[in-house]
């Protein structure tokens, strides 16, 4: 996985008051939540340059290298834990960041479920869904995948794919519970006039 690069600023000033003058100038105040229970680094990054990295990502979950043009601190690798956004513009007001020690140790997130072919029962008026969007994965953070492709293409109708069903490799587990439905191939409603 690429990691985008994102500049935050160590902040000297916290408070109602600095973050206010904080996003008047296009910034926005942030944590860095350090690896291992270190202590927590407050910073200011760009509302733009964070919204942008959020809508260009292809993944569920956001990765990202946190550097510091002025050299207060080496980049960290980090992952977007959480946002606080405005109820009725949302605007970003604040981010949270954690940082990951090493991108080959296991992390727990997520990644979001995309199919990949035409299914067979399609012709015959089957409607596929996907009952699950996003899917509980444990690897490494540099294995996230950007989505977890399922082929549907021999699906017949009345076929399911449950999470059990889906081999991502030896670097990708899928957590979630290997007996849930995760996409399916309903058979079309019957008219009120068949029922009769």
């Amino acid at each position: 996985m690429k990691l985008v690069d994102l500049n935050a600023t160590v902040r000297e000033k916290t408070g109602k008051e600095a973050a206010l003058k904080m996003r008047a100038s296009g910034q926005i105040p942030a944590i860095i939540y350090g690896a291992d229970g270190d202590k927590a680094m407050p910073v200011s990054v760009s509302a733009r340059e964070l919204e942008k990295i959020i809508k260009d990502t292809k993944t569920s979950q956001v990765f990202l290298r946190l550097t510091d043009v002025s050299g207060s601190f080496e980049p960290k690798n980090a992952l977007l834990k959480e946002l606080q956004t405005n109820p009725g513009s949302r605007a970003i007001l604040h981010a949270d960041f954690y940082e990951i020690a090493s991108m080959d140790k296991k992390i727990r997130t997520k990644a979001l479920v995309t199919t990949v072919g035409k299914p067979a029962g399609i012709i015959l008026g089957g409607v596929l869904k996907i009952i699950i969007r996003e899917l509980d994965i444990i690897c490494s953070s540099a294995d996230v995948p950007e989505t977890i492709e399922i082929d549907v293409a021999d699906m017949k109708l009345g076929d399911t794919i449950l999470a059990g069903d889906i081999d991502l490799g030896d670097s990708v587990k899928i957590a979630n519970d290997p007996s849930v439905a995760v996409v399916t191939l309903v058979p079309p409603k019957r008219s009120e006039s068949a029922e009769k």
